[in-house]
Parts: structure tokens; C-alpha cells; sequence
């Protein structure tokens, strides 16, 4: 195994050396030796930076339609909307193009998604409406 998988897996466990010890397993069983991030992501739920970066991007140049649409595809995709908010907090914050006032604003319409989601509203209006007042707070 590489060291740059257990660095990974120690990154997503936050240090944590039994949550990292259960998830290698878990991996393990899985994969077999063939460890890779992709299994490791597949198993975490983690939704591949590219993803997130595509459609932050996508969305600051499309209209809400289309950005409603762009999450409707990102769902169907079976990603989860809670772990796409925690990750798209993690890319605003540390985004060199996004100022610090955007990356306020963002960051507060995230924890209200967040909110919302903790209450049961409906992921896919939660995250159109998130993407939308970015789009508006990025032009």
C-alpha cells in the first residue's frame, strides 16, 4: 500500500487512528491489496474534488434553470447533499479566486443550508437555492 492512501485515509479520519484502522479494514474487504482513493472516496461517501470545483464553476455562469438542472444531475448521480455542503465550505474556503467577503457570504448561506436540511427541507430546493444566491453573490 502507499503511503500517499494512508495519508488520505488519516486526512479524512482527522487523526483519528481507530476510525482509521475501521475504514482501512473496511476498505480492505473491499479491495483486496489494491487500495486506491477512488475505492477509499466510494466507500467514504467523499465526492471527488472535481466534482465540486465543476459545478461551483457551472453555476457561477448559469441561469437558475440551469442550475437547477446541474444539481438535479449531481443527486441522480447518488452523491449526498449534506456531504456536498460540508466539501463545497471546505473548496469557497480555501479558493484563491473567491474574495473574503464572497467566501462570508457563501460560507453563511451554506450553514443556513445546512439548517434547512437538518429540518427536513427538500436537498434538491436546498441546494438549487444555494447555488442560485451563489451565482448572484459571485456576479
Amino acid at each position: 500500500m502507499k503511503d500517499d492512501i494512508i495519508e488520505y485515509i488519516i486526512n479524512i479520519t482527522d487523526g483519528d487512528l481507530r476510525r482509521s484502522i475501521n475504514l482501512l479494514q473496511s476498505v480492505s474487504q473491499f479491495s483486496g491489496d489494491k487500495i486506491s482513493k477512488q475505492i477509499v472516496n466510494d466507500i467514504c461517501g467523499i465526492i471527488p474534488d472535481e466534482e465540486i470545483a465543476n459545478l461551483f464553476v457551472k453555476s457561477t455562469l448559469a441561469t437558475p434553470c440551469e442550475i437547477n438542472r446541474l444539481i438535479e444531475d449531481f443527486l441522480l448521480e447518488g452523491f449526498d447533499a449534506n456531504q456536498l455542503l460540508v466539501q463545497l465550505l471546505e473548496y469557497i474556503i480555501n479558493s484563491k479566486e473567491v474574495n473574503d467577503n464572497l467566501k462570508a457570504a457563501i460560507s453563511f448561506k451554506i450553514a443556513q443550508s445546512e439548517r434547512l436540511m437538518i429540518e427536513s427541507a427538500n436537498a434538491h430546493l436546498v441546494l438549487t437555492n444555494l447555488f442560485c444566491e451563489i451565482r448572484k453573490n459571485y456576479n
